[in-house]
């Protein structure tokens, strides 16, 4: 429910996104090879996965909660493929994605799913593949609830810990940036 209710109050600004590229996936471009398979979990309509199989010819695939940005998505964009679904459940194969990223949703994971989403993730990714993630990076863990829905938490940390805790996990490279644009947040809480 919470996916079609932030696709709703963020629409406008979507669309206004889709005319620029997002730092975070300029970043990402790095770990691209030509013809890869790509995952971006937490997709809403795609935009970054049409900009990659634009520029890199890469086989992309999208999930989203949001049964309305899938669907404004699938009519934007064909040569994508968008599907309704969560990080805790990939219906893929094992090891089919070289680059799977996360697109700042690891924030609204219910902890409960946390350690499954992880998972997940780690089995669709490729040996040698990368996973990306665009989320807070906070050094001390914090909760607060979330505006936009009752009863729910958002939840900032440094969501690259949760990989590197495993022998097989290294960090490739890492870049902060703001979510607002050039601005100082000057709320602790929102970094």
């Amino acid at each position: 429910q919470e996916g079609d209710s932030y696709f709703a109050r963020n629409s406008e600004k979507l669309v206004e996104m889709s005319r620029s590229i997002p730092q975070s996936i300029l970043f990402y471009e790095s770990f691209i090879k030509p013809n890869s398979r790509i995952l971006e979990i937490g997709c809403s309509i795609g935009h970054n996965l049409n900009y990659l199989n634009k520029k890199f010819g890469c086989e992309c695939f999208g999930i989203d909660p949001s049964t309305e940005a899938i669907k404004k998505g699938q009519e934007q964009y064909s040569d994508v493929h968008l599907s309704l679904g969560t990080a805790d459940k990939l219906d893929f194969l094992n090891e089919y994605f070289d680059f799977v990223f996360f697109g700042c949703c690891l924030y609204l994971t219910d902890r409960n799913l946390l350690t499954k989403t992880i998972a997940e993730a780690d089995r669709v990714v490729k040996d040698k593949g990368y996973i990306g993630v665009t989320d807070f990076d906070k050094k001390i863990p914090s909760k607060r609830p979330y505006n936009h829905y009752a009863c729910m938490m958002s939840y900032k940390m440094d969501y690259s810990s949760l990989f590197l805790v495993f022998p097989h996990f290294s960090l490739a490279d890492k870049i902060c940036f703001s979510l607002f644009g050039e601005t100082f947040v000057t709320d602790v809480k929102e970094r």
